[in-house]
């Protein structure tokens, strides 16, 4: 008899017994052996009105019983041999040794792997791989080992597993992604993905590919936003990612390509060569290169481009921060008050007051890395404006939602960016001076507002109410007058 029609006639004769068993002694079967997970016998005996030591004794005659009856297969003795030679194995390798292996035994809706598990309890199965129980022990132990043999990528080859002998199939088992014959040890998040298939490709990806990989629901939008705030991670063009150690030119923005190209050129280049690298080598299109062409630092004569030596500083706007809606001069630098919309919520960028170039100081076309104390945020120009990069990390942190008021806090020298809650307590001083980013350490005065309003220290509330009626500041005027109409303290009397 063959092993294949020998296994399915012990899936028969497990069936058989089972189906002769009385619908109490079926029920302890199937709950107490064939079911896998924990047992309480206190509850099974009680559905047949037997004591906990009764479902035990009926309990051990049926295992024995069954094990009886398995102990006539050869099956048993291979399946239990393939696992303890690896201490564990994927179900679908089982199942090539047999295909009968997955024969149902209908009267416990399992098939015969599982119930076998269940009988000897030599091996569990979980999760599609079938291990001896110390194996689970020891994944803690496994999961350092990984670690210490990956790169800084979380990469790990299969070699690697074999300078400390692990088996491959222990590194899958750890939640571990395999890629491309590589173990990814860190994808807890789209640029940490993102950084590892780097690693193992080599070259430089496109965000798209990238995005086929990285197992999360990430847009391309969401991911490219990951991307640029990964210091370890560069756009080497429109489209296209690389990891910084390689060395390969960034690919800042439009402009500073066009310039270093012409730079590598010798100083000049003709129009249908600059055209034909930016299309082939970075995916940017004749159109968007021209409009720069006639923006940017370049001058073109018979078709030969070159850079003036002196980059051409965009006009200047007239709007100074002090005069602009929402925008308040505090300690250290400036806070623009913001509505929290579901677009923050979601991830996307923001524009910005087109004031806010004065302090960044950010030529056209040029990209700006903004320190932040949870990860560095980009700020470029997008149009007629700037535009800042995703504070999501910001939101979820303080647990804001729609609606919600929050400060974006730039720093006097235009490098370093943050976001900070505003106080709920509404109609108070204390609340208005939220509004405006003015430290909670600093005394709840209407000096305070003055100087926010970037007033002189002399200036009454006549002068506060002028300043935000000026700046079109309709609501925070009305939070004045309240606030004003409620306040009895000698500051108000004094300002007045």
């Amino acid at each position: 008899m063959s092993n294949s029609t020998q296994t399915k006639e012990l899936a028969s004769h497990l069936n058989a017994y089972l189906t002769a068993l009385s619908e109490r002694d079926l029920e302890v079967a199937i709950n107490t052996i064939l079911g896998g997970g924990p047992v309480n016998r206190r509850e099974v005996g009680e559905s047949h009105g037997i004591s906990r030591e009764r479902v035990r004794q009926i309990q051990n005659k049926i295992r024995q019983d069954l094990k009886s009856i398995a102990d006539n297969y050869d099956i048993v003795e291979t399946i239990n041999s393939e696992i303890n030679n690896v201490s564990l194995i994927s179900v679908d390798d089982l199942y090539m040794l047999d295909k009968n292996l997955k024969s149902t035994l209908s009267t416990a809706n399992i098939d015969l792997l599982f119930a076998l598990s269940t009988i000897y309890e030599t091996f569990e199965i979980k999760d599609g791989w079938a291990y001896i129980p110390q194996h689970t022990k020891s994944l803690t132990a496994i999961k350092k080992s990984i670690k210490e043999v990956s790169d800084e990528y979380g990469v790990c080859s299969f070699e690697d597993l074999e300078a400390v002998n692990i088996p491959k199939q222990w590194a899958l088992s750890c939640g571990y992604v395999m890629y491309k014959d590589k173990i990814l040890t860190n994808t807890s998040s789209c640029n940490n993905h993102a950084a590892a298939v780097l690693s193992v490709n080599g070259e430089p990806t496109t965000v798209l590919d990238l995005l086929d990989q990285v197992d999360r629901k990430a847009t391309r939008r969401s991911l490219t936003n990951s991307l640029t705030q990964d210091p370890r991670i560069i756009r080497v063009n429109k489209n296209t990612w690389a990891l910084a150690e390689w060395g390969i030119p960034e690919y800042k923005n439009i402009v500073d390509t066009m310039e270093r190209i012409i730079a590598e050129h010798g100083g000049k280049i003709s129009r249908d060569t600059l055209f034909d690298i930016m299309l082939d080598s970075y995916n940017v299109t004749n159109d968007s290169i021209t409009n720069y062409l006639y923006s940017g630092p370049f001058t073109t004569k018979d078709d030969i481009i070159t850079a003036r030596k002196k980059k051409v500083e965009h006009k200047k706007h007239r709007a100074q921060l002090s005069d602009t809606k929402y925008v308040y001069r505090i300690p250290g630098g400036w806070a623009q008050l913001r509505n929290v919309t579901r677009d923050h919520v979601r991830g996307s960028g923001s524009h910005l007051p087109v004031a806010i170039d004065s302090l960044l100081n950010l030529p056209i076309g040029d990209t700006k890395r903004l320190t932040t104390p949870l990860g560095d945020v980009t700020a470029k120009w997008n149009g007629a404006q700037i535009f800042i990069g995703s504070v999501k990390k910001f939101v979820d942190s303080y647990g804001l939602v729609p609606g919600d008021k929050m400060l974006f806090v730039f720093s006097e020298d235009g490098t370093h960016f943050n976001v900070h809650p505003v106080s709920e307590e509404e109609n108070t001083l204390e609340h208005l001076l939220s509004r405006m980013g003015v430290p909670e350490n600093e005394p709840a005065t209407f000096e305070a507002v003055s100087s926010a309003l970037g007033l002189d220290k002399n200036s009454t509330i006549k002068d506060i109410k002028a300043s935000l009626s000026k700046r079109k500041e309709t609501d925070t005027l009305k939070l004045v007058e309240r606030i004003e109409k409620n306040s009895q303290s000698s500051t108000f009397t004094k300002l007045n």
